[in-house]
Parts: structure tokens; C-alpha cells; sequence
């Protein structure tokens, strides 16, 4: 693949100077146990906070700004109904990753409907908790960072360097829509590729060499999974590695769920806004964000 991209101008660019802070709400003290010493192998840089009760976290999700919240459904259907209330207050939203019962698992979905970034059941697979959990601090981020763009004019965000010395390769099959989305991401500074078929992506990939895939789900003959799936068996050096970003217009949990199994490591909705776009890229490649 081609050398790491020079770095965006440090004056210019947001890193979080603050630790990434993430809630845990569990009575369940091995899991607790077991879920720590994974985050702390897999995403080391996280700030842990646990509590044994929804109740008792209530106070700390106005006293910390929290990145992400995991908390396990049963709590959230005896004590829980006031931490969703202060999660729905919270602005930007905290994601919150439910963890539950393989037979609670469709009832959580028709319990908490959109109000849970991820809903995984238990045994659960620690590589795709950790995949699933920093998907979620990139959803915050992003929030973040909007927010903080149009409270305060940020002119940093609309900076043409942004994505400078990225190469992108995006794949659409929709003409309009890819057309739109090159235009946004050549707009921030990125070298784009833009394709019409996961075919046409595989054969030109080792010789675009790109440092991130940005590719529609919903696409004829082979989609967006079966390009994701046949990239992520490949070797490193051949591209299997590289930061995969999935845009569909189906953004629910089980879509996202779906998406990040196959190996996309986020997934957005579409219609995309110009600056989640360039924001997402921005943190899938390091320029923006750090844990």
C-alpha cells in the first residue's frame, strides 16, 4: 500500500486532547472484568468508568463527558428508565451499546428501536464488541465535532487540506450519487477513484492503492458486503487492512450491525452531509481524533 499520507497541519487539526471516556453499567461483575480487560488489550487508550446500577451512573453522565455508554439490557428494564431519559437529553447523543440475553435479543431491538447504537447478545465476541464500541466513539466524534462547527464557526472543518494526501476509492453504482460524493471528498483535498462496481473496485484497487475504501451497500450483482468480505481476506500489503467506510440508506441498528460483522469498520446513512463525509474519512485515517 502506499506510505501513510502526511500528516494535516497540527495548528489546524482537532485532536482530542481530553481522554476518550466510556461508562459501563453492568451487575454482572465477571463480564465487567472480562469487558475491561478486552478494551484495555484492544482500544488501550480508553478512560473505564463502572457502575453496578443504572442509578448509580445517572449522577456521573452529567458530571463526565462521556464518549459511549454499554449497559445491559435487563438493567435498562428495571432501574433504567431514567438513564434514558438523561441519554436522551444528552447533546450531542451518547452512543449506547446494549449488551444481552441471546433470548432477550429481539425484545431489546422492540424496546429501545433506534435508541441503541448496538444491541449485542451474549456469548459475546470480543472483536466485534471492540469493533462495534470504536465505531461508536467515531459516531460521537463526529457529532462532536459538528456541533462544535456550527456552535463556534470552526473554519477548519471546510479547510481544503483536510484530506489532503489521501487517496480514496469510492464505489456507487448510483451515477448521481457517486458523482456527488466525489465531489464532496475532492473538496476537502483527497485523491479519489470513483467506480460503479465492486468488479471493477478489486481490479483497480492494488494499482490505485488506496489509504481508505468509502463504499454503498445496496449495489447490483456483488454489493457493498460481498466487497468488503473478499477485501478484508486479502493480506495486508494487498489492501485487506485498509479503513472501510459503508454508506446505505438503511441506517438502523441491524443494518450497522451488519455492516461492521462484514468488516466495514463505520457505517452512515445517506444522504450524506458534506461535513459527516469528510469528518468520517478524516477519523477512519487518523487526521482528526485519537484513542
Amino acid at each position: 500500500m502506499t506510505n501513510s499520507p502526511p500528516p494535516w497541519d497540527a495548528n489546524s487539526s482537532p485532536h482530542l486532547s481530553a481522554e476518550i471516556n466510556v461508562l459501563i453499567v453492568s451487575d454482572d461483575v465477571t463480564f465487567l472484568d472480562s469487558l475491561s480487560q478486552t478494551l484495555h488489550i484492544r482500544l488501550p487508550t480508553l478512560g473505564i468508568t463502572s457502575y453496578i446500577s443504572s442509578g448509580a451512573a445517572i449522577g456521573q453522565i452529567s458530571a463526565t463527558e462521556y464518549d459511549a455508554i454499554v449497559v445491559e439490557f435487563r438493567l435498562l428494564t428495571t432501574d433504567g428508565e431514567q438513564l434514558l431519559a438523561t441519554l436522551r437529553a444528552t447533546q450531542p447523543p451518547i452512543p449506547l451499546v446494549v449488551v444481552c440475553k441471546i433470548e432477550e435479543y429481539r425484545r431489546a431491538i422492540a424496546v429501545l428501536g433506534q435508541e441503541a447504537y448496538d444491541i449485542i447478545p451474549k456469548p459475546i465476541s470480543w472483536e466485534y464488541f471492540a469493533k462495534s464500541l470504536r465505531s461508536a466513539l467515531y459516531s460521537r466524534q463526529i457529532n462532536r465535532f459538528k456541533a462544535k462547527t456550527y456552535n463556534e464557526e470552526q473554519s477548519w472543518l471546510t479547510n481544503q487540506q483536510m484530506l489532503q494526501g489521501l487517496k480514496v476509492l469510492l464505489v456507487d453504482d448510483d451515477a448521481d450519487s457517486r458523482y456527488t460524493e466525489e465531489i464532496m471528498l475532492l473538496s476537502f483535498g483527497a485523491e479519489v477513484l470513483a467506480l460503479c462496481s465492486v468488479q471493477a473496485a478489486l481490479v483497480q484497487l492494488e494499482q490505485f492503492q488506496p489509504d481508505i475504501l468509502v463504499s454503498d451497500i445496496r449495489m447490483p450483482l456483488q454489493d457493498g458486503y460481498s466487497l468488503i468480505r473478499q477485501l478484508r481476506r486479502r493480506s495486508a500489503l494487498s489492501g485487506g487492512e485498509i479503513p472501510a467506510l459503508a454508506l446505505t440508506a438503511y441506517a438502523d441498528e441491524e443494518e450497522r450491525t451488519t455492516a461492521l460483522q462484514a468488516g466495514f469498520d463505520l457505517q452512515l446513512a445517506k444522504p450524506i452531509e458534506l461535513l459527516v463525509l469528510g469528518l468520517a474519512v478524516a477519523l477512519l485515517a487518523g487526521r482528526i481524533g485519537e484513542f
